[in-house]
């Protein structure tokens, strides 16, 4: 989860500069959004893998409850 934290804020940082500097080249710009899309995709990855797991861990206690009582 702090990866997927950490991912968002650097998108999140990435975007407050999405315009161009005079100074700065289009290539550089270019390379830049690339940057963002793959910052981006990474977490949506992470995302995905924590729900996954989440939803792992849910169905495993849902079945644990379901299982019926052992005979003492």
């Amino acid at each position: 989860m702090t990866t997927a934290l950490n991912l968002l804020k650097t998108s999140a940082e990435s975007r407050q500069n999405k315009e161009p500097v005079d100074r700065e080249s289009l290539d550089t710009a270019a390379q830049r959004y690339a940057g963002t899309s793959a910052t981006a995709g990474q977490l949506a990855f992470a995302l995905n893998k924590a729900f996954s797991a989440i939803g792992h861990l849910v169905y495993r206690e849902a079945q644990d409850d379901q299982e019926p009582a052992s005979p003492a």
